[in-house]
């Protein structure tokens, strides 16, 4: 007679999981509980490579089977860590200051308390991605009532939050709301902190917490260890003897530096199998072009038809709700845009967003790709205007994407180093060292951006592409020109927009509050305004960044200051791109045609407000700034926007 229990799971890429280990784990059902909740079932209807059976046919696993697979692996790595004795007593001890509020419990009980945390944290840490990531996330944004509960809830501000973990902590607080069992098992402050990094709570963080934290948030973790391989599994075909196995069985210890191995093997060969993926996969050209796709159509509805946004996806202004994040999955997404192609509507969309629409989910589209080159001169110059029909991917995002950073991952065993000592894996990697100095991802072609080019349209591309030099010079930056515009995903300059009236108004913003000048510049828009911002990243300018900051503001009737943190910080530096812009405004303006709005509560300035250089826009000291409004929602920054504007305007009648 055979025995078992259930769940029992097999998969092709790991074997047998069984997410139980008595020693590391003190209740057999909760990641089943996890499992049955409605946040870990969408994951089934996540691809884990977004349009990536286009390219490979097997790859269509979810991020629900990797989300298993990461809980697997943190298993692994816990019982690893178990067997070679990194749960020492001192370890323990600072564990328990650092978490008080697990309680005083002994030792091995501690431990497995943790251990549940971490592989709780496995089945979780995906649970915030949003459909096709690689372009939603450019577009759709957690709702300023997610933000603001997220921050009640921890007491702690989410501006240091991505998107996605604050999507993330917010489903966690929903699963640990709704299971009273879950609730009295899992602490929600451990579980931010080893999802997001945050300190929250009675958390005192510490070298042993730290090193906990990489087993879920390191160079090499257990989110990692799965992805690589189930993602190389089930599209380049990578051999099962290049496992996560041997990866976990040659680590000896986690600091909070990162991992330690006794060999450079394995490690080295994991994260070759990442750049390898990066290259061939994540980055080819079939998948890419049905990301631009998207960020084609996802970004023309933000800039030009925000209420379809919120009809179709329920998203105001990009800002997603609970209710609409958690409808939101693959299916949805697409059927949504099929139904917007097919109504009467459709036709106000612009000939490159209906073909966009169109051509997302087919495999028919009869495209050809090609490589264009950086040229040598970064002037832009020349002017060819791309057709609608041809798309542009500038492989904008691979500087997001740090493949190893030095030191992260370190070897301790002969002939790399002494007993006791350890070296960084750079220096021990012999052929490989030269592979991790490169630090960054790069995209697939180096200086060059990629078009897609209908076959009806080949003949005319190859006449361009045997031109003169300027020619392919200007064609270059007629595709980077789009695709930026694709990205920024707002109309930067509405002067010249039919319908559009009154004064001239420029926005100042720092890079960093880069979602919210969206949002303010989105709702300028709708009211029908005439404003502009300087994004120079996005525009294509070339040139001199300060200068050309100092050019845009000085055309200005009128400013709005989106004032922060990080405002006030650049702005006090002589040499950066902002204070030539506050010079310009303040030459040109009265002070009370430049109006400052807060984004954030005056606790977060400290003792910085002081340092902002009033006098140079004709103030003697700070104005009142109002409530702040970051992550209030679209109704409350327009109020606060209209009052900016009135003021404006009486002045402007005034004058």
């Amino acid at each position: 007679m055979a025995r078992g229990h259930v769940p029992s799971i097999y998969d092709a890429v790991h074997g047998a999981i069984d997410l139980y280990d008595p020693a590391l784990f003190p209740h057999r059902d909760t990641a089943a509980l996890l499992l049955e909740t409605p946040q870990l079932q969408r994951l089934r209807r996540l691809k884990q490579l977004p349009f990536g059976s286009y390219g490979f046919l097997g790859a269509d696993h979810t991020r629900f089977a990797h989300a298993l697979g990461t809980a697997h692996i943190a298993l692994r790595i816990l019982q690893r860590l178990h067997r070679v004795g990194f749960f020492s007593e001192q370890t323990v001890t600072s564990l328990r200051e650092s978490l008080p509020d697990l309680g005083d419990t002994g030792g091995d009980d501690l431990i497995r308390r943790i251990g549940e945390h971490v592989v709780a944290c496995g089945l979780l840490q995906d649970i915030g991605e949003l459909p096709y990531s690689q372009a939603a996330d450019l577009f759709l944004a957690p709702h300023a009532t997610v933000s603001s509960r997220v921050a009640d809830e921890l007491e702690v501000p989410t501006l240091q939050l991505s998107g996605k973990d604050t999507f993330t902590l917010n489903a966690i607080i929903d699963i640990l709301h709704a299971h009273r069992s879950l609730r009295d098992r899992l602490d929600i402050n451990l579980l931010a902190y080893l999802v997001a990094g945050i300190v929250t709570g009675e958390i005192k963080e510490s070298p042993a917490l730290r090193a906990v934290r990489q087993i879920v948030d390191g160079v090499v973790d257990a989110d990692r260890l799965d992805y690589v391989h189930r993602d190389a599994y089930h599209t380049i075909g990578a051999s099962i003897s290049a496992s996560a196995e041997h990866v976990i069985g040659s680590l000896l210890m986690y600091d909070e530096n990162g991992p330690v191995f006794n060999t450079v093997g394995p490690v080295s060969n994991f994260l070759m199998l990442r750049a390898i993926l990066r290259s061939q996969v994540y980055s080819a050209p079939d998948v890419r072009f049905r990301v631009t796709l998207l960020a084609v159509a996802l970004s023309e509805l933000l800039k030009r038809h925000p209420d379809w946004m919120m009809d179709y996806f329920g998203a105001q202004y990009g800002g997603l709700s609970a209710d609409a994040f958690q409808r939101l999955d693959d299916g949805f997404l697409l059927s949504q845009l099929d139904q917007l192609r097919a109504s009467v509507g459709a036709e106000l969309l612009d000939a490159n967003v209906r073909q966009a629409i169109d051509l997302v989910s087919s495999h028919a589209a009869r495209y050809e790709y090609f490589w264009i080159e950086r040229p040598k001169d970064n002037t832009p110059t020349g002017n060819v205007r791309l057709r609608p029909d041809i798309f542009v991917d500038t492989y904008w995002d691979y500087e997001s994407h740090r493949l190893y950073r030095p030191a992260s991952v370190r070897v301790a065993a002969a002939p790399y180093t002494l007993l006791g000592e350890t070296v960084p894996l750079e220096a021990a990697g012999g052929h490989v060292s030269d592979f991790l100095h490169t630090l960054w991802d790069s995209p697939a072609v180096r200086d060059k951006v990629l078009l897609y080019v209908p076959e009806t349209r080949v003949d005319w591309f190859l006449r361009m592409q045997t031109g003169a030099a300027e020619t392919l010079g200007a064609l270059y930056w007629a595709a980077r020109e789009r695709d930026s515009k694709i990205r920024l995903s707002v109309v930067d300059d509405a002067r010249s927009e039919r319908g559009h009236s009154g004064p001239a108004i420029f926005v100042s913003f720092c890079w960093e509050d880069i979602d919210s000048m969206r949002v303010v510049l989105r709702l300028l828009y709708d009211a029908r305004r005439r404003y502009f911002a300087f994004v120079e990243d996005f525009s294509g300018l070339g040139g001199d960044t300060r200068a050309n900051g100092a050019t845009y503001a000085g055309q200005a009737d009128a400013a709005i200051i989106l004032l922060s943190p990080a405002y006030v910080r650049n702005a006090a530096n002589t040499n950066g791109n902002i204070y030539p812009e506050l010079v310009a405004l303040g030459r040109s303006l009265p002070p009370n045609r430049i109006i400052p709005i807060s984004l954030d509560p005056k606790s977060e300035y400290g003792e910085s407000l002081g340092t902002f250089p009033w006098l140079l826009i004709g103030y003697d000291k700070a104005p009142f700034l109002g409530a702040p409004v970051r992550h209030a929602t679209p109704e409350v920054i327009s109020r606060a926007l209209g009052a900016a504007l009135r003021k404006i305007d009486e002045d402007h009648v005034g004058h």
